[in-house]
């Protein structure tokens, strides 16, 4: 068991370093960016993390161009890609309107618009009736509309954490 685990762990090692040798010397960690990390099996909150402190701390100055490269689903996606995708495209758009930037086209590409069923992204959030409540009631519009329940924790950076947020049940 401890053997496979090292092995998934260190596969996702190398087909990082990969990635990164794709994308060159930027050095900007844009939402695209992520998304092609996690299609090559860097773990969701890892690579939207890495995007996180490029967004939040290192390159605030430059939070558009953050957002404006395309995520580029594959041709043939699958259902767990295809949602990371149109939680991009939710996020962009989210991020934009929060901090008054412009919302990328790319996001509002029809192929994005909505998953066809709701999807919360805690796991707990199918367990309990009252996280479930929580993510349908204050999840923010970008992700609602595409049928995505994170809450509205999801992007909130440490640094900016508004101290009137209610704890989760």
């Amino acid at each position: 068991m401890m053997r496979e685990a090292y092995s998934m762990e260190l596969t996702s090692t190398i087909n990082s370093i990969e990635i990164q040798e794709q994308w060159g010397d930027s050095q900007l960690y844009t939402l695209a960016h992520a998304y092609e990390l996690m299609l090559h099996g860097e773990r969701e909150w890892t690579a939207l993390g890495n995007f996180m402190n490029d967004f939040f701390h290192y390159f605030v100055d430059q939070r558009q161009v953050l957002l404006d490269e395309p995520v580029k689903e594959p041709e043939i996606a699958s259902l767990e890609q295809h949602r990371w995708a149109v939680f991009c495209a939710a996020s962009a758009e989210h991020l934009a309107t929060t901090y008054s930037l412009l919302v990328p086209a790319w996001a509002q590409e029809p192929s994005l618009a909505c998953l066809t069923e709701r999807w919360y992204l805690s796991p707990r959030a199918l367990k309990n009736e009252a996280v479930r409540a929580y993510y349908d009631e204050s999840t923010p519009r970008a992700f609602t509309r595409r049928n995505i329940f994170c809450g509205e924790r999801v992007f909130l950076y440490k640094t900016e954490r508004p101290q009137s947020l209610p704890k989760i049940a």
